[in-house]
């Protein structure tokens, strides 16, 4: 129990947005048909919920383990975005950055 008390509030709320971003899914059930549902007892469906919140909150941890103070409302943005956010980070190629020449 001491590991729970241990990580930070910005972690437990950045972990809670991703969850919540991700039970969404749920509120777009009705726009498709019911053959087409995922199989919600498939550990694999659920799986994607945890991923998300080990995202979302270890993307909050690494904003607080830099000193960075972020509140709630902060913390929950983080959560949600970090699924977007690490794989647009993921996705980027190995180009070469153009530095201007003044610089």
């Amino acid at each position: 129990m001491d590991f729970l008390s241990s990580v930070p509030h910005p972690v437990w709320f950045a972990s809670g947005g991703a969850i919540g971003y991700k039970l969404l899914d749920f509120l777009e059930l009705h726009k498709i048909p019911k053959n087409q549902w995922p199989n919600f007892g498939s550990a694999t469906y659920w799986v994607a919920f945890v991923i998300h919140a080990i995202l979302g909150g270890g993307l909050a941890f690494v904003y607080v383990s830099a000193g960075q103070g972020i509140g709630a409302i902060v913390a929950v943005n983080i959560g949600i975005t970090a699924p977007v956010v690490i794989r647009t980070i993921a996705n980027q190629t190995d180009r070469p950055i153009a530095v201007p020449d003044d610089a």
